[in-house]
Parts: C-alpha cells; structure tokens; sequence
C-alpha cells in the first residue's frame, strides 16, 4: 500500500509542479505593460514663434493637422457638435473601397431599393442598368452622387441600413466619440452630428487607403455608356482639387471631399502634401455666397495652407551616423563594455521656421536597460526624440557603433537570477513547500497506520542453562 501511494503522490506532485511554472510565467507576462510609442504636440509650445493664424470669422470649425508627426497646428470649435454635410461620404467611401476593391470591375444591375431614400444631387441612376461597380464609387466619391451613394451602400450590406450600422461601429472604432451617422450621403438629419476633431481622425484612417485616395483625388471621371444611358462626364465636387474655380485651386491638396447642406454649412476636407510634410485641413461651417462667387471655406482653406508653408517646414537635426550617445554593454565578459550610439537615420523634424534648432532638447529612449550582449554594428537599439517645450516634434532609430559577442557564462548566470526573483520560482517554492509538509504528514500517517497493524511479536522464552 505504501508503494502504491508514494507513486501516486510523486504523479501528483510533477502536476502540481508544472502547474506552479505556468501560473508563475502568466504572472510575469501579465507586469509587461504596453507602451504608447505615438507623440502628440500642444501647439502652445510654437505660439511664441509664430505670427496670428488668418481670420476665421466666416468658418464654424477648424482642425489642422500633421499626420507623420501627430500633432495639430491650428484648431477652432474642434470638440463642437456640428452637421456633417458631405463629409459622411469621406466614411461611406472608405467602407466601400475596404469592401469592393477587389470587384471594381464587375458589373451590377440597379434595383429600385438601390435608389430608396436618395434624392438631390444625382448621377440619374435608372432601375435596371447594368453599371460597374467602379463606377458607382467614383460617381459618389468623385462627383458626390446621393444615388449612386445609396447604390453601393446596398451592395456592399444589402439595406443601407445595415450599412449605416456598419459607419456606426466603424466610428467607434476609430475613436470619434461625437460622430453618428444615420445616411450615407450626408443628406441633413437632425440625429446625424460630428465635429471638426471627429472627421479629422476620419480623413487620417481615409488617408491610408490608397483606392479611396486615388478615387477622391481624381479631378475628373467619364462613366462608359451602360445598356440605358449614355457616357458620363463629371468633375469633381472639391475645387481645391478639380481646378472647376481657379481662385481656390491648390496644386498640393488631395482628395478628399466637398459639399454642403443648409444646416452644416459648406464643408471641405483635403490634404495638403508639400515639402515631405501632409497637413490634413479640415473646414466646416463656412458660409457660401455663389451670387458673389465667394466660398469663405475654400477661401480659409487656401489661407491657412498659405501660412502653414509660410512658417512651418521640415528641418534636419541630425544626419544618419551622427554621435548621440555612448552605452554600456552588458554581458560581454569585458570589463569595460561601451558602445558609440549613432542616428541611424537622418532626423527631420517638422517645426516653425523660426525656432532656432539650438533650443530642442534631445533624449535617447532604448529598447532596454542596461543594453546587453549580443549586439551588432548597426542593430537599431532604440529611438532619439527631440522636443521643443516638452512637446516631441521628431524622432529616428538610434544604432549600435560597435559589435559585442555575449559572455555564455554571464548570460546563463543572468537568466538563472532573474529566475530566483520571477513568480514563476515564487510559485514553484510555495508549492514545493505545501508539498513536502503534505507529505510529511502523509507518511507519518501511514507510519501509524501501518504500525498499528502488524502482530505483537511474541517474547521467546529464556534457555535456562543447568
């Protein structure tokens, strides 16, 4: 019986055993933090550089905005709940393109339920035409067509309502926490709001789409002739892009979108690409006086560009192999283990002109610390920031100088310390320690138990010796 236990309880102790280094590993993975490697700039920290942003008073919002370095160079009413407008086709249209890219060239036949709930600016769509699909988007991304909007919002969810629902969780996803959308055309409802801070993160995430970029940067499209209409022709709706008004044409913008509603006001997002920097401009609320030819949103638009280049500019603050640094190495098994820590790129940082590069601060963040053995001459090690009033506005990868093998012993001696002081040994000794008491008890038990069964053994008599 003894034997037969004592194997059950050493099967029992392995499991309990490995159990312990599982519990104990998930622990130490669960310390790991995650780390936010984005930066973001407070434009107060360039106020003192820079002259007065143009007069905005015939524009509701503003949110300019640099996408490679994250931070916003001119807002107005940013966080206001505002109409949309047209720039709910910036969504549609980004959802289209995500779902359809790969059906561009198939052919689809327009159903009345296509066209249900469409009405002012129309391709004049026909139920029963055989049309492509690429023609559709370009119709609605391109040309701003409610139609062929509602069209493609069937075809890629079956209702427009199902795919209304699908912007609804795309928006959430995306972070814009004042958006919801009930068309996808940007028709007026009452119930559908954003605002300026809102459709910018929208334009970013539009941004990375290169279909829905090509689409809503074209200045022009002609639809083929289809079984019922003849070819179409259309410009685009955004005249920063399309040249449709030469006062507001800007040869550095594209896409993105143009349009209004009496109650959201005329409203124009674009990117603007000059000088290895894209600005994402965002102007809505404008008012429109076509009697006069002025458009106060396209005119603004145009203004803030203008003083963007004016004073802003990429500017290099270091050149790729430029010493910033010297390191410890740890694990070499060489008693003075340093390293040159070198750009390993060139640095541009994006910045007013007139900031003199003397007053930025740099700080080296790297990828652990101490650095240890194996490195290799120019392995990326970390990141050098530079900032200017505690804002970062630039960064490259930092490279190692010198080559380091690592010391075998001084590795195997590392892991097996930090080992001592992981959960994983935490675990295994506490129940190692509930082991060994369990087992005592056990075995004394069974000691008793196995004692008090045997047989009194029988005293033999003494010999008596005559």
């Amino acid at each position: 019986m003894a034997v037969k236990y004592q194997r059950k309880f050493k099967i029992f102790a392995v499991i309990v055993f490995l159990f312990a280094i599982i519990i104990g590993t998930l622990g130490v993975y669960a310390e790991s933090d995650h780390v936010n490697d984005s930066y973001s700039v407070a434009m107060s920290s360039f106020s003192e550089l820079l002259p007065p942003t143009p007069t905005d008073e015939n524009v509701g919002a503003v949110y300019l905005y640099n996408v490679e370095n994250a931070f916003v160079l001119h807002e107005k009413n940013a966080e206001e709940v505002i109409f949309p407008a047209s720039t709910v086709k910036i969504m549609s249209g980004l959802i289209a393109c995500d779902l359809l890219g790969s059906r561009l060239g198939e052919s689809v036949t327009v159903t009345s339920s296509m066209l249900a709930g469409s009405y002012g600016r129309s391709m004049q769509l026909t139920e029963g035409e055989e049309i492509r699909i690429q023609d559709l988007l370009f119709g609605f991304i391109c040309g701003g067509y409610n139609d062929a909007a509602t069209a493609i919002a069937t075809i890629c969810d079956g209702s427009v309502a199902a795919f209304v629902e699908r912007m609804n969780k795309t928006a959430e996803r995306f972070g814009m926490d004042a958006t919801n959308y009930t068309n996808p055309t940007g028709l007026h409802e009452d119930a559908m709001v954003t605002s300026a801070r809102d459709t910018a993160i929208l334009a970013r995430e539009a941004y990375k789409s290169s279909l829905y970029m090509q689409i809503c940067s074209a200045k022009d499209y002609t639809v083929p002739a289809t079984n019922i209409s003849e070819k179409r022709y259309f410009t685009s709706r955004n005249a920063l892009i399309s040249g449709s008004n030469q006062s507001y044409f800007n040869g550095y913008c594209k896409g993105m979108n143009a349009g209004a509603t009496d109650e959201g006001g005329f409203c124009a997002v674009t990117v603007w690409e000059k000088g290895g920097a894209s600005n994402i401009c965002v102007v809505m609320g404008g008012k429109e006086l076509p009697e006069e030819g002025i458009n106060y949103t396209y005119r603004y638009a145009n203004s803030l560009l203008s003083w963007v280049n004016s004073n802003f500019s990429y500017r290099r603050v270091y050149v790729a192999g430029d010493l910033l640094d010297t390191q410890a190495v740890a694990m070499t098994g060489i008693s003075k283990s340093e390293s040159q820590m070198l750009a390993g790129e060139d640095l541009l940082a994006y910045m007013p002109r007139a900031l003199d590069v003397s007053r930025l601060t740099t700080a080296c963040h790297y990828d652990s610390d101490p650095l240890t053995a194996p490195i290799a001459k120019g392995e990326a090690v970390g990141r050098v920031t530079v900032s200017f009033g505690g804002c970062v506005i630039g960064s490259a990868r930092i490279v190692a100088g010198t080559e380091f093998g690592e010391n075998g012993f001084l590795v195997f001696m590392n892991g097996f310390g930090e080992y001592l002081q992981s959960r994983a040994f935490a675990a295994t000794l506490v129940c190692f320690v509930v082991l060994i008491i369990i087992y005592i008890r056990r075995v004394s038990v069974n000691g008793k138990r196995f004692n008090s069964q045997k047989p009194a053994r029988r005293k033999r008599p003494k010999k008596r010796i005559f």
